[in-house]
């Protein structure tokens, strides 16, 4: 197990606030920056993250959390690399089911099966490969470091999906010694349920 690492997220409500809270971050000795993607509510993340790629240079960042009902895997891989290289690889891309970035577009959340088939493709076009889903193949362009992806996960189907095809979990489930145990028991229990 590695040491703890410590991190906020904010929706970036404007470039002004976004450039101010990743600066922030990084002045105060954060390990993470994460930004949330809510379409609707705030700015685009992919543009604050590289925004905020460009006024930090040592703390990590992550999309905290996106989703694929909004944006195809590949389209999400492909951003998640681009600001990777912007920022000198420190992005994570963490991905959810979807919550409210699903409902203000009128969709509905990823189904268990198909959010675990899109994480598989996901970290393979991350990590350089040719991934195949939903019967098209793909790589993407120029590979480069492999941007780690973490899942959303709080129910017990979502941290088993996280043991089982994902780098790491942003967990959302409580912070007392027995929700941190079980959480850790149900990630690393994914192996099991795939």
């Amino acid at each position: 197990m590695s040491a703890p690492r410590f991190g906020f997220f904010f929706w970036p409500w404007s470039p002004e606030y976004t450039a101010r809270m990743a600066s922030l971050g990084e002045r105060h000795g954060w390990d993470l920056v994460g930004i949330a993607d809510t379409p609707g509510n705030a700015m685009d993340p992919w543009v604050a993250l590289t925004l905020a790629a460009t006024r930090t240079e040592r703390v990590g960042l992550a999309a905290c959390v996106t989703n694929f009902r909004t944006r195809h895997p590949a389209i999400t891989a492909g951003a998640a690399r681009s600001v990777d290289t912007v920022s000198g690889g420190r992005m994570v891309l963490g991905v959810g089911t979807g919550h409210s970035g699903v409902v203000n577009v009128g969709a509905r959340a990823s189904a268990t099966a198909g959010f675990r088939e899109e994480l598989r493709f996901t970290r393979a076009l991350l990590a350089g490969e040719r991934a195949s889903l939903g019967g098209t193949t793909m790589a993407l362009p120029a590979p480069g470091r492999r941007v780690p992806v973490y899942a959303a996960a709080s129910g017990p189907g979502a941290l088993y999906t996280a043991g089982a095809v994902a780098d790491g979990a942003f967990v959302n489930h409580g912070l007392q010694a027995e929700h941190v145990a079980r959480a850790r028991a149900r990630i690393a229990d994914g192996d099991f349920f795939q």
